[in-house]
């Protein structure tokens, strides 16, 4: 599997910061939820991110009784 390079935080900020009105979805196709069924979000971020995230969803679930 080819590997890219690892984007800084940074780099996701700003794309995390626009407003949904600011983003435009012209290109996008159309869908349903049956597209989406089996669909995964694919991130590429650094190890300490990772495990930020993940230790948060550990906490999250815990706290939701899960």
């Amino acid at each position: 599997m080819a590997t890219k390079p690892t984007k800084p935080r940074s780099y996701f900020a700003k794309f995390l910061a626009t407003k949904d009105e600011a983003i435009d979805y012209s290109e996008s196709p159309p869908t349903t939820s049956a597209d989406w069924e089996n669909a995964e979000i694919l991130l590429p971020v650094d190890r300490k991110t990772f495990k930020e995230v993940e230790a948060k969803l550990k906490r999250r679930r815990a706290a939701a009784g899960n």
